[in-house]
Formats: structure tokens, sequence, C-alpha cells
């Protein structure tokens, strides 16, 4: 998917790697990490690369969050910065999420 959407951006303008694009890669590669390795209980080379996932996987996190930020700057006449409350918002909830579960896990 990341791949056909980098060729939509070559084909339409020139396409530059920018730090958020490497950020994407890593987060997909940390998400399929997830899939493989699946939190075996019984298994610490399993929960270690699980984890490793789940670290790479907020890769994806910061690179939205880079995306919509800097939206506005360079399009100022298109987007306002308001958009920045929705990226930050899903922060809220997924670091919610994220200490309720630690917090479960080690109680």
């Amino acid at each position: 998917i990341i791949s056909c959407a980098f060729m939509t951006e070559i084909h339409h303008h020139s396409f530059e790697l920018t730090f958020d694009h490497v950020m994407i890669m890593i987060g997909t590669f940390g998400l399929v990490t997830i899939g493989t390795f699946e939190l075996d209980p019984n298994n610490p080379w399993m929960i270690r690369f699980h984890y490793l996932g789940v670290l790479f996987s907020f890769a994806i996190f910061l690179a939205f969050n880079i995306q919509q930020f800097r939206m506005p700057s360079e399009h100022p006449d298109k987007y306002t910065y308001s958009r920045i409350w929705y990226p930050i918002l899903l922060d809220i909830i997924s670091l919610i999420g994220f200490v309720g579960w630690q917090y479960a896990l080690f109680k």
C-alpha cells in the first residue's frame, strides 16, 4: 500500500524522501512484526520481537503528527492550524489505552 502511495506521489510531482516517509515505512514494518510475532507468554523471543514491533509502530503516530503539523505551513491557503487537534486527540487516546493496558498487565 505504501509503495502505491509513493508511486502516485512520484507521478504527480517530484518525489523526495522525507523524515515522515521513513517513519511510515518503519511503522509499517512494526505492524507486520506485531502480526508475525504474536504475544506468546511461553516464548521469550516472541515476546521480545512483538514488543520491538510495538516500538516500531509508534513511528506511524510520529509521522502522522509531522504531516498534520506541516500541512498548514506548506499550504496556508488550503489548511489551517485547527487540524492539529485531531492528531493530538489520537495521541492522547492511544496513550490512555497504552497506560491502561500496562496497568492491567502488571497489576
